[in-house]
């Protein structure tokens, strides 16, 4: 069967945890090692919830070529996958909560400029560029330094913005460069997942017996109660109702969650006669060296500043060549830059050959804000 890739429409699916979940990213992992569990990648996400639907669909995978010369969407094409689930879009994954009403709650990474305040809650430091860099300031591709209307804490412990408090982030900060935030427009990680610590032994692919001293220790996710991650995916109406109810593996070989179809959310629009921006990375992305340091900065025009966690190690297998990708690393969510113009929200994700399919997987989905660059 083939379905219409113009029927596509968003839909929300929370994912309910059956079990603990594991997910690594592209570093080593061997005896010795100790290693703990993080948020999904995007293509970990959209790998999962297409096997789901291909076996939903009942599809035939013992049918599919094993030429290596040919990829993988047109071996599945020719072996009659659906095209809607070839064509398929996704945004996410966040940590999230089912509301009593079935409705989602994301939970959104926290801004990379957004700092807190000693000996208040309420109020948080929203950073800005500066147009008087202090002495000593060097930036070889021009960008200005981010600065503080007052100092940060050095303590603060970064949270999880709801979308409420999302949408506050973006209008900006006051006059004074201060953003007020409620109690309920963040939540702290560890009320949402904690770590279960494991220790493993290493096994013999072989005998299938233990091998002496190859000792691991993993941290496994454990959800509280009605979290879980939240996704959206877009795809036709006929394949987005399968998704309902349905369990599918992720987060490690026999582990479990269970897709619940909500509403989309309602995500701030993109405004294209705005002056200046503040773009806000929703979900990790992969961006070209750019300028003389060769760092990794989104593409386009009247860039003037960013703030940045550290790279996330990324790999994956390559079907094409039946063994695993070259390790490489992304930019994490939280990340925020500054455009003199509106910018493009298709500026940042990398240009090149996978360009495409990494905006199907969801890599580089970014939310406009507000900046005043009044010097």
């Amino acid at each position: 069967m083939s379905t219409s890739q113009a029927y596509q429409t968003w839909c929300g699916l929370f994912l309910d945890p059956l079990d603990v979940l594991f997910f690594r990213d592209g570093r080593p992992f061997d005896a010795a090692n100790r290693v703990i569990s993080g948020m999904p990648f995007p293509q970990t996400i959209a790998g999962a919830v297409r096997i789901a639907l291909l076996q939903a669909t009942n599809f035939h995978f013992e049918s599919v070529n094993k030429r290596r010369s040919v990829d993988i969407v047109t071996r599945l094409r020719d072996a009659g996958a659906d095209e809607g689930i070839l064509q398929a879009k996704f945004r996410g994954p966040w940590l999230a909560m089912l509301n009593d009403d079935s409705k989602a709650q994301p939970l959104l990474a926290w801004p990379a400029n957004l700092k807190g305040m000693k000996d208040r809650s309420d109020l948080f430091l929203l950073g800005t560029p500066t147009h008087n860099p202090p002495a000593g300031w060097n930036s070889l591709d021009g960008l200005l330094p981010i600065s503080y209307s007052k100092r940060t804490d050095p303590k603060f412990e970064p949270k999880l913005l709801t979308m409420r408090g999302l949408k506050k982030f973006l209008n900006g900060p006051d006059g004074q460069g201060l953003l007020a935030l409620e109690p309920t427009d963040y939540v702290s990680e560890g009320g949402v997942v904690t770590l279960d610590h494991r220790v493993g032994i290493g096994i013999n692919s072989q005998s299938l017996t233990t091998i002496k001293g190859e000792l691991y220790g993993i941290g496994l996710q454990s959800f509280a109660p009605q979290y879980g991650l939240y996704i959206e995916v877009a795809l036709p109406e006929s394949l987005a109702s399968l998704l309902n109810d349905l369990p599918f593996c992720l987060g490690g070989e026999g582990r479990y969650v269970r897709a619940v179809k909500v509403a989309p959310q309602d995500w701030p629009p993109f405004k294209s006669d705005q002056r200046a921006s503040m773009w806000y990375l929703a979900t990790p992305t992969f961006l070209s060296p750019r300028n003389i340091p060769n760092r990794p900065l989104p593409q386009g025009d009247g860039l003037r500043a960013g703030a940045s966690g550290s790279g996330q190690a990324v790999s994956g297998w390559d079907s094409m060549r039946n063994g695993p990708r070259q390790t490489r690393f992304s930019i994490p969510p939280g990340a925020v830059y500054f455009y003199e113009v509106a910018g493009d929200q298709r500026g940042f994700l990398e240009s090149g050959p996978e360009h495409s399919a990494l905006i199907r997987e969801g890599w580089g989905f970014a939310l406009q804000g507000n900046w005043s660059n009044d010097k």
